[in-house]
């Protein structure tokens, strides 16, 4: 029997397209018309409106393929009125079809509907009949099983509710992937019913999102089973091995999808041969699903997000309001999504929102998505977002224009929306890379940074004597030992001066370390001043014992400055109340020089150096005592 409600629903989506597209002032008004033919009954529907392109015909009962032009964008958003009309009329047997001579001449839209046989009953009621005409039966096999079922469709979603109903299940029905992850959230189902097209993701992305939270919350496997449009074997090879442990074909049979619910429920007695055969997937009946159940291996390890303020956040730019909707639906399970309705809209939301990707149309009233994408990407805190164009401009000079502009991705409708899930994810996931290895740039070019520092740190205290910050005795040997050789191979003459504080453990023990400590940074200083030249090197020997390098100097030059060191650390007043030879603080200096021989070492000036500073002492102190090398 046909269901009337469908038919009017039928008529009343041609009618409500056909009235959409033609205008007030069109000289022909809408027309229906009702032919009986040997088979059935013909309905047609015609209008006077703007016509459909011939290239578009073939799509025109589509569930997505909204026409678009540059001139008639506006006049071509045919949304989900005609593939419904197509499901309910093949539900019925029937078929569609639609012609128009082309835009701007109108179009006329065909329903041909079999008469179906006076004594015929629906799957339902003949299923019905059947069980109860068998001993021992009951008349509702699903009793107490809670089922899930997602469909699009209105219609279809509540024909399976209510003939699942009939058979005695809990029928929950939602129209969307995110609403089916919310309701499993909150409940949990003995079986799910899932289309294959299901608004928001197909049918594999929901199944595999399913067992990904499964993983994650370690629940038992949720029973599944596909309803998809065809017959294929791909699509029932699919279908399992996303997670799905049924796939049935619709025009689904009532006792078919009984059948594969009841199995899956764990209920008993319900095999192929009782309840027909149809298509009813590659498990047994009674067979584990942990056993049967596979996860793709690009699935695992996956992980949903408990607070959906860790999702992406995604700028929709579209002018349609339909695909705005579309577009929302579609990504909302997976994303945050905010909506614009043209560039300039587009524009101050992507500031204020700063999207982790944008998605734009071109053509858009106020400002296009060309010149939006300029404007993005000379902003700077949105110049290296991900931008991918989707429009109805097709071919290589627009998609190269696009890419030339900036867009990091091209996507001419009409276009598969696991494609524009894809292409997002993977725009996202290079993104993503990309912040990551600039952050990790940038942290690196920090820590070289520190430890360029921390070398000139060492090398500062490897070379520098911390408490004087003159070079150290390491530091003393490492370049007399360069200058040595130098001047050997220059034949030039090499000075050495040590120098040492007279009684400086009386100056200790009279004023304490701290004293004594500023007492050798003021001479430290007086000796740093008193050397000109960038070759000549001041040195702390050891103790309070100095020295003083001075290359391609002869014995009088380094007499001279030693001389003036002495007179200098005088000049600083310095008192020592203990000393033997002064009121303050006084050097005894050994002067040396030579002309270094090519196999010699330079310890022989340091004794030399020493031998002269050993005589100054011994002379009385506060002197300076020069010696030449033999």
């Amino acid at each position: 029997m046909a269901d009337a409600e469908r038919l009017q629903q039928v008529v009343w989506n041609l009618l409500t397209n056909a009235i959409k597209f033609t205008p007030e002032s069109a000289p022909n008004p809408v027309q229906v018309r009702t032919e009986p033919t040997a088979s059935g009954v013909l309905i047609r529907v015609s209008d006077s409106g703007c016509g459909i392109d011939p290239k578009f015909l073939p799509h025109i009962f589509d569930y997505f393929r909204p026409a678009e032009s540059f001139q008639t964008k506006e006049q071509h958003r045919l949304g989900l009125g005609l593939s419904i009309v197509r499901q309910l009329v093949e539900l019925h047997g029937g078929s569609v079809w639609a012609s128009s001579p082309g835009l701007g001449q109108g179009a006329t839209f065909g329903v041909l509907l079999p008469i179906a046989k006076q004594n015929a009953q629906d799957d339902r009621t003949a299923a019905i009949a059947q069980m109860e005409s068998r001993p021992g039966s009951v008349s509702k096999p699903l009793a107490g099983k809670q089922v899930l079922v997602v469909e699009t469709s209105v219609e279809i979603r509540q024909f399976l509710k209510t003939g699942l109903e009939a058979f005695g299940a809990k029928v929950t029905a939602v129209g969307s992937a995110g609403e089916a992850m919310a309701e499993l959230q909150q409940s949990r189902p003995d079986v799910l019913v899932s289309d294959m097209m299901v608004s928001g993701a197909d049918g594999c992305d929901l199944i595999r999102r399913i067992r990904a939270m499964e993983r994650f919350e370690h629940r038992e496997l949720l029973p599944a089973v596909a309803l998809t449009g065809g017959i294929q074997e791909e699509d029932s090879a699919e279908a399992l091995e996303a997670g799905f442990q049924r796939h049935l074909s619709k025009p689904v049979e009532a006792t078919q999808l009984v059948s594969a619910i009841a199995q899956l429920a764990g209920l008993t007695g319900f095999g192929s041969g009782e309840w027909g055969s149809g298509n009813l997937g590659a498990i047994a009946p009674g067979a584990s699903l942990r056993e049967h159940n596979s996860f793709d291996d690009k699935n695992k390890g996956e992980q949903l997000p408990t607070d959906s303020r860790e999702l992406p956040l995604l700028l929709v730019v579209e002018d349609n309001n339909f695909l705005q909707a579309y577009l929302e639906t579609l990504l909302t399970p997976y994303y945050r999504v905010a909506i614009a309705s043209d560039g300039v809209e587009g524009l101050e939301k992507a500031k204020s929102l700063q999207p982790n990707l944008i998605v734009s149309d071109q053509v858009m009233p106020r400002q296009n998505g060309l010149d939006l994408l300029k404007e993005i990407r000379s902003t700077p805190e949105l110049s290296s977002t991900p931008v991918i164009f989707l429009t109805a401009r097709s071919g290589m000079e627009a998609r190269i224009e696009s890419l030339d502009a900036g867009a990091d991705d091209y996507i001419a409708k009409p276009f598969d929306e696991r494609e524009l899930l894809a292409r997002v994810r993977n725009l996202l996931r290079s993104h993503s890379a990309e912040q990551q290895l600039a952050v990790l740039n940038r942290q690196l070019q920090q820590q070289k940074q520190q430890l360029e520092s921390v070398n000139r740190a060492l090398q500062y205290l490897a070379t520098y004597d911390s408490l004087t910050e003159v070079r150290n005795r390491h530091s003393f040997n490492q370049y007399l030992d360069t200058e040595w050789r130098r001047l050997a191979r220059e034949e030039a003459p090499l000075s050495l001066i040590m120098c040492d504080i007279d009684y400086f453990k009386l100056y200790n023990d009279t004023y304490g370390h701290q004293a004594g400590d500023e007492c050798l940074r003021q001479v430290a200083a007086v000796l740093q001043r008193s050397v000109k030249r960038s070759a000549d090197l001041v040195a702390r020997y050891g103790g309070e014992e100095f020295a003083v390098i001075l290359p391609n100097t002869d014995i009088e030059g380094a007499a001279c400055v030693a001389e003036m060191i002495a007179e200098q650390v005088r000049g600083l007043q310095i008192v020592h109340a203990k000393s033997a030879v002064s009121e303050y603080v006084t050097l005894s200096l050994g002067v040396a020089c030579c002309i270094p021989a090519p196999k010699s070492q330079p310890d022989t000036l340091i004794a030399l150096a020493d031998e002269s500073l050993y005589q100054a002492k011994a002379s009385g102190r506060d002197r300076v005592s020069v010696a030449t090398f033999q």
